[in-house]
């Protein structure tokens, strides 16, 4: 191991607080209840979706992240309503699990024009993998072996609370919306452990098709899609195309991640179904100090259950469907 590598580890320990990175996704249009609650209930019917994010999977440290969200229109409570799980590993080192639950309503502006707000409450539970972790006391300069450290972290789990307020402005072609996730991190002063990241989202989309003669085998549909991310620790833009010919889909993305100073492209193929959907992405990064380049996967399965019209309502715009 080098002499680099360990200072970057002391320099990381000896810090005053662990940081981890904002759990993010590609694939936005598609996992709509994570980039915006407000979507909960949009499809009318109820919906399933579950996904798996790798990172840096040839760099020896993993992040990944599973999720799972269920959004349906409650009709007992006149309510859209949502829940999701989360169990997100960054670095190998810090491990979250969350669930949060999700209430949406709308609002009708105008004549085909809807404001949606929503607010998404959670509990997480944060731990950190000791094990990982090098301390100062570890290193010996005359000793190739690393000792046992005697350090004690002050906080090694966390019981959290989650707090997410959003705003959709939506027809049935285009979508606007704005989210606030873990905004409670703005008032917390004293947390040597901070697993999650106050994130602000702004992200819009549409739909379009184009056909000739209204047939089928000219008909192309494209879902357009811009997600801006601010967060502390790393901030990015991505804008992509993604297009639907039959059954088939595919795309591409533009990623530009300000803090790290890094672009990349995403690339995207689906399978998509009248029920179901099955997608894959791959990020490439194109500045990578690094050899491995193709080293974000992610994949997702998303499930529309059959269910009776439950209300007369102005239909989501399609690009967040999935």
């Amino acid at each position: 191991m080098s002499r680099r590598f360990f200072h970057i580890l002391i320099l990381c320990c000896l810090s005053l607080s662990l940081c981890a990175q904002p759990v993010d996704f590609s694939q936005t249009p598609g996992n709509y209840i994570y980039t915006n609650p407000a979507f909960a209930g949009n499809n009318n019917c109820p919906t399933l979706y579950t996904s798996y994010r790798i990172k840096h999977f040839g760099n020896g440290n993993l992040y990944s992240t599973n999720f799972l969200s269920f959004d349906n229109y409650a009709s007992v409570i006149n309510t859209d309503i949502g829940f999701t799980l989360l169990h997100d590993i960054q670095n190998s080192i810090f491990h979250t699990t969350g669930f949060s639950a999700i209430f949406a309503k709308d609002i009708l502006l105008t004549k085909g024009v809807m404001l949606k707000y929503g607010l998404g409450l959670g509990y997480f539970y944060s731990t950190i993998n000791r094990e990982k972790l090098i301390f100062s006391d570890m290193l010996n300069p005359f000793s190739p072996e690393i000792g046992v450290s005697g350090e004690e972290l002050s906080t090694k789990t966390q019981h959290l609370y989650d707090i997410e307020p959003c705003l959709l402005l939506y027809t049935y072609n285009i979508y606007a919306g704005i989210t606030a996730k873990h905004i409670q991190e703005y008032f917390r002063k004293n947390s040597f452990v901070n697993p999650l990241h106050s994130t602000i989202s702004i992200h819009a989309g549409g739909y379009f098709e184009t056909s000739r003669g209204a047939t089928l085998k000219y008909l192309y549909q494209w879902y357009p899609h811009l997600n801006i991310c601010i967060a502390p620790s790393s901030s990015y833009t991505q804008l992509g195309m993604l297009v639907q010919k039959n059954i088939f889909e595919f795309g591409i993305a533009f990623r530009e991640n300000f803090s790290l100073n890094t672009e990349s492209f995403i690339f995207f193929v689906g399978f998509v179904q009248k029920k179901y959907k099955f997608a894959y992405n791959c990020d490439i990064t194109l500045n990578s100090r690094k050899r491995n380049f193709w080293n974000t996967h992610e994949i997702s399965l998303s499930y529309t259950f059959e269910c009776r019209e439950q209300r007369r309502k102005l239909g989501a715009v399609q690009s967040p469907r999935g």
